[in-house]
């Protein structure tokens, strides 16, 4: 098993984890549909349930049918030199840290949907519900964008670490010389 075939692989966890929270949300998006009040018209729910939910369950088969293309791209090829030395620390980070940034996407993406277009339809109704606070969105739009941050910034990530750690060691063992 290579890089490569590992990330596929967690790509596709990964993408089965998010289907299945997503469906797991379904019972409720239905009970909101059938406690539909006065204050919960369709378009909120479209907005506020559906377009989230079907959001994520699209996102997580993106991740377990697109495993491959995603892998191309975020992962470089290993040289023979490379698969001949084991296993590299650092291409697991890569890896690991990217996931991470999915799984933020994953998690940030339908909060994101739900809360501004649940504050865009009860704004524009003037509905005396609570309308979400501008804080919300901006908690949600931050955990989206690091969540992108980390998916795109992975191998920089990893090897900055890796050289921070090298260049720590480095200095221990002047240390000691001394």
């Amino acid at each position: 098993m290579n890089y490569r075939d590992l990330s596929r692989l967690m790509l596709k966890l990964l993408g089965l984890f998010i289907i299945a929270s997503a469906l797991a949300r379904i019972p409720l998006s239905i009970l909101a549909l059938q406690i539909k009040t006065t204050h919960l018209t369709w378009t909120i729910w479209l907005i506020g349930y559906a377009l989230p939910l079907t959001t994520v369950l699209l996102f997580g088969l993106i991740l377990f049918r697109a495993d491959k293309r995603i892998t191309n791209t975020f992962i470089t090829e290993v040289g023979a030199e490379e698969l001949a030395t084991g296993i590299n620390y650092t291409r697991i980070e890569e890896i690991l840290i990217a996931l991470l940034g999915f799984y933020f996407i994953a998690d940030a993406l339908p909060h994101t949907l739900v809360v501004t277009g649940q504050y865009i339809a009860l704004y524009s109704a003037s509905s005396p519900t609570t309308i979400p606070s501008f804080s919300t969105i901006a908690n949600q739009l931050l955990a989206l964008i690091i969540g992108i941050l980390l998916v795109v910034g992975s191998r920089g990530l990893a090897l900055w670490r890796h050289r921070f750690l090298s260049l720590r060691n480095a200095g221990r063992i002047y240390d000691s010389d001394e």
